[in-house]
């Protein structure tokens, strides 16, 4: 009698556990490129988000013979206070940025704050990598931007940049800066439309628009840094704010305004106290890139993209020499900026 007998297929444990680990092995080694290639689609955005910002303030430029001021500020009618508008260059050029009916929506005969629009957020301001804010309610319910321009060294937007990186002689004059108003009293300042003409060092020289985070970055080393900062968590934020220019406690001294909110009289730019930290879309150079919370910052690994005033977008490397991006942020310190 003959007996069968039934051949047992599959794996053994050890098998099993070998396949398994290869797998993991795999998956170790695809992952890193998987998230390079979505950090490339996002940076990729990242850039042309830039470049439409950068080619709506030529388009404003072409219209107006002059690109847009960082601000509205207000009008100077009978005696102070005078009434503050807030109306940022952001929200100027957002016809330009097919945004023709938010633009519409706004009243500049009114102070930006408590109108809707400042709102509404729009795809085209937030970089793709930055994920840090999903709704305005987070942010004061103020829309927020991840795209600033340059008001300058730091608050006092024509400030020095001391040696050795300017000559005493020669300030940081960047696009978004404001000019001397006898109008406002002793160091009173208001914001300036420049032109191509006043751009000297050459628009493919000059800082049109940079990228900045919703954190922040916060410096460890010191002032006159590049790439030497961290992020900032979410605790103790610094974030720009699209529509309404505003900056924190302390930054702009007295004059002749009332508050956006109509609370009183003293500074130029409304100032939050506590909490989260609202400034309007600018950011200043004293820090270098990815070195403080108020100036260029970005989630991209190695650098940010620069907006140039000719159009063009360019990612530059948080190792770039921080006397070379103080010139790239004036458009009239007259000094060569090698490529």
């Amino acid at each position: 009698m003959r007996r069968s007998h039934s051949s047992r297929t599959g794996f053994t444990l050890v098998e099993l556990l070998v396949v398994i680990a290869i797998i993991g092995i795999l998956i170790a080694l695809l992952l890193p490129a998987v998230q390079a290639a979505r950090e490339a689609a996002r940076r990729s955005q990242c850039t042309n988000n830039a470049k439409q910002i950068a080619l709506a303030c030529h388009n404003y430029a072409d219209s107006f013979k002059t690109f847009p001021p960082r601000a509205v500020w207000g009008y100077e009618i009978g005696t102070p206070p005078y009434r503050h508008y807030h109306h940022t260059w952001l929200t100027m050029v957002l016809p330009f940025m097919e945004q023709q009916g938010l633009y519409d929506s706004v009243d500049f005969q009114l102070p930006a704050w408590g109108q809707p629009h400042v709102q509404q957020v729009v795809a085209g301001l937030l970089c793709p990598s930055d994920v840090g804010y999903n709704k305005p309610s987070q942010t004061h319910n103020l829309a927020w931007t991840n795209y600033a321009g340059c008001e300058g060294f730091d608050w006092w937007e024509a400030r020095n940049v001391g040696t050795p990186y300017l000559p005493v002689a020669s300030r940081v004059r960047p696009l978004f800066s404001c000019e001397n108003d006898p109008a406002l009293g002793s160091g009173g300042r208001r914001p300036e439309a420049y032109d191509t003409a006043d751009i000297v060092d050459g628009t493919s020289n000059t800082v049109l628009a940079v990228e900045i985070t919703s954190y922040g970055f916060i410096n460890t080393g010191g002032l006159d840094k590049m790439g030497d900062g961290v992020p900032i968590n979410s605790a103790n934020t610094y974030t720009c704010a699209a529509f309404v220019d505003v900056t924190t406690d302390g930054a702009i001294g007295a004059g002749p305004w009332t508050k956006a909110d109509g609370s009183g009289q003293g500074t130029w730019i409304y100032q939050w106290g506590v909490g989260t930290a609202m400034r309007g879309p600018i950011f200043m150079i004293r820090g270098g890139l990815n070195s403080h919370p108020y100036g260029c910052n970005s989630l991209h690994p190695g650098g940010a993209n620069f907006a140039l005033c000719d159009g063009s977008v360019r990612f530059t490397a948080e190792t770039l020499d921080y006397a070379t991006f103080n010139y790239l942020c004036s458009m009239a310190d007259r000094r060569p900026i090698e490529k």
